[in-house]
């Protein structure tokens, strides 16, 4: 299957390989409408419009006595204000303020004494009370297209009224293996055979962004079977994803195997680990064909894969970026992005971004040793020791720190 790095004459940048590939794609995810209890997780297929004001009337913000702010005026513990108790109501939090009153005293600021309530703070008009429409206002946006649903956004449509979402259709992925030396798991190693296990980590990628993701059969280093299987897979499947054989070597036919049946649009990346990668097309469905080694095929992933569902889904996550001191000097190579995987640590008053073993794109180890990565932009000959870097967790996206949108 080798995946060596040596032979291509041009590797093509990230950023143009993106937006070339891009340009091709114009699949589009459908809409469906699912009840709320299912929504975990979807992303929105339109914007939310709040039907009602949340609370919809006036509330009280604590356990207390509903009053007219007027009649505390001045009161304090040596000049308590007296009301007398009919013309106060005790009120707990969360309940409507009932009609004519207009604030609340906290019950530990008053006592009952022969009839009357004494008072011993004066409240402002409203002091203590959630206005209506205080949290959410009617026909204001509240929640946007393309957001990813989380439980707190449930817990806010169930109490808007809401029963069902729109959300975007489930995208469907199938993964296919190759490799003549590939035998399927439970499989020890030997000289010449190795267990097939990259694509349980790209299937669980996959569905940690919300797909529907399906491994197929291992398939040997052949053009004509390899072609039959992708066309086969573009008349089910949203999106292809092929593992290993992308190098140039005599022995990789992935790309010439999608060749025969589709169209290339990049193939060969200005990056490192991942720079075989080779992005395609067949039938108008988006072909992602990744290294067969580990590291290689992670980073390739969350370097297309990723910003290819999110873009489908018209859905846009937000960058988040941790900048911490380098723990040691970090070579690259110009010309290419390095991504660079590492542990944080914190340390004082900074974070302290400490670099794993990078060489070796099939080292599973410095994956699961790792907690996020170190993106160093083409051009940058390296970072020297205690330099401010980026760095950012494996769960989360780093194509917009790329410019990939």
């Amino acid at each position: 299957m080798g995946e060596g790095l040596k032979g291509f004459t041009k590797l093509t940048p990230i950023v143009e390989a993106w937006r070339e590939f891009k340009s091709e794609i114009k699949l589009k995810s459908g809409v469906e409408e699912v009840p709320l209890f299912n929504a975990l997780g979807r992303v929105l297929a339109e914007d939310i419009i709040a039907p009602i004001d949340l609370p919809p009337f006036n509330t009280s913000a604590l356990d207390g006595y509903a009053v007219r702010a007027e009649e505390t005026f001045n009161a304090s513990r040596y000049n308590p204000a007296l009301i007398d108790v009919k013309h106060v109501v005790k009120v707990s939090t969360g309940d409507a303020l009932p009609n004519g009153y207009d604030a609340v005293v906290p019950l530990e600021l008053t006592e009952a004494k022969e009839g009357f309530l004494e008072i011993y703070s004066s409240v402002p008009k409203w002091g203590n009370v959630n206005r209506k429409g205080f949290d959410v206002s009617k026909g204001s946006r509240i929640l946007n297209k393309g957001r990813k649903l989380r439980p707190w956004d449930l817990a806010l449509l169930t109490s808007l009224g809401f029963k069902y979402v729109k959300v975007f259709r489930v995208l469907r992925a199938i993964i296919y293996p190759i490799g003549s030396e590939l035998r399927t798991p439970p499989f020890l190693p030997t000289e010449r055979l190795r267990p097939e296990s990259n694509s349980l980590a790209i299937k669980a990628l996959l569905e940690f962004k919300g797909m529907k993701a399906k491994v197929g059969e291992i398939l040997k280093d052949e053009v004509r079977e390899i072609s039959g299987k992708l066309v086969r897979a573009s008349e089910e499947a949203d999106i292809i994803i092929t593992l290993g054989g992308t190098s140039i070597g005599g022995r990789d036919v992935t790309v010439r195997a999608v060749e025969n049946v589709g169209e290339v649009i990049a193939h060969g990346i200005a990056m490192r680990p991942g720079k075989p990668t080779a992005l395609a097309k067949i039938e108008g469905k988006p072909v992602i064909c990744l290294s067969g080694y580990p590291v290689a095929a992670f980073i390739a992933f969350k370097t297309f894969v990723e910003p290819l569902v999110d873009y489908i889904m018209r859905s846009y996550p937000q960058l988040k970026v941790i900048y911490g001191k380098l723990s040691s000097r970090v070579p690259s190579e110009p010309g290419l992005v390095d991504f660079v995987r590492a542990k944080l640590r914190w340390k004082g008053d900074t974070y302290i971004i400490v670099p794993i073993r990078r060489s070796g794109s099939s080292l599973y180890s410095s994956l699961t040793r790792s907690e996020g990565t170190i993106v160093i932009p083409e051009g940058v000959e390296g970072l020297e020791e205690n330099a401010l870097a980026p760095f950012i967790f494996h769960e989360d996206p780093w194509y917009p720190y790329l410019g990939l949108t």
